[in-house]
């Protein structure tokens, strides 16, 4: 009689733990895919503003939008993604020659890697698979006639 008291104890017990344990990986899940919604927006933002200041016609405010949502990366984003993204910004003073403009891209791809990397997204083995280029609009309307 004691050993079915026992048992019906452990199995209780294990039960209980059972759905505490599930409870916790669930809040881990929902928690985890809130921060990866959170990280989606601010990078997003990001691209938007950093696409803003590859345009020749490029004013004050989109420089202070991209300077505005750069530093918003700090909140969310891990230090691979901001070492990349400091990288690339320092390869800003590279000079416009073709090879200049080849390792921009190149710190550009390793910067959308890492980014994708984050969010889980599918990626190539590497950054230099990726090869990520940033258009700028045309001056022309292809509307006019």
């Amino acid at each position: 009689m004691a050993a079915d008291i026992y048992s019906a104890i452990v199995a209780a017990s294990g039960a209980v733990v059972l759905a505490g344990a599930t409870y916790c990986f669930t809040k881990k899940r929902e928690r985890d895919a809130e921060l990866r919604k959170v990280k989606l927006e601010h990078y997003q933002n990001v691209v938007v503003a950093l696409s803003k200041t590859v345009s020749a016609g490029r004013t004050d405010d989109d420089r202070r939008s991209f300077a505005e949502e750069a530093n918003k990366l700090y909140l969310v984003a891990p230090t691979a993604v901001l070492e990349a993204f400091r990288a690339y910004q320092e390869g800003q003073v590279l000079p416009s020659t073709a090879e200049g403009i080849e390792q921009r891209e190149a710190l550009l791809s390793r910067l959308f890697f890492l980014l994708r990397k984050d969010l889980g997204l599918s990626i190539a083995n590497d950054d230099r698979a990726l090869n990520v280029r940033l258009w700028e609009p045309s001056q022309k309307s292809s509307n006019k006639k």
